[in-house]
């Protein structure tokens, strides 16, 4: 009768440019799954949380920080480190993307 803890994640919205062109999301290469709180699946919570950060031109984040969190305080360690984990293709350029991850508990 184990749970099954899953996630996902999910842009927020385009990026613009100064320019006001649209600026495309680099490609995600490799993602590390949030680790689900073990007191949040044990009591069987589910929330989001909603990171900005920056994509350097090596691929790696940096700057990783919370926008929002629901309920607050319970994921945003686990998306943090998640986050910090991801690797992007390489590019010419430093990106700044705002992601929400969603925790759930499934059956």
């Amino acid at each position: 009768m184990g749970l099954k803890k899953q996630w996902a994640i999910a842009p927020l919205a385009a990026l613009f440019a100064l320019t006001g062109e649209a600026v495309a999301e680099p490609k995600l290469v490799s993602a590390a799954a949030p680790e689900y709180p073990r007191a949040a699946e044990r009591r069987e919570i589910e929330g989001s949380v909603t990171v900005s950060f920056e994509v350097q031109a090596d691929g790696r984040t940096s700057n990783v920080a919370i926008i929002e969190a629901t309920p607050a305080g319970i994921f945003d360690t686990a998306a943090v480190k998640a986050v910090e984990q991801w690797r992007f293709e390489k590019s010419d350029s430093v990106t700044s993307m705002k992601k929400r991850i969603a925790f759930q508990v499934g059956s």
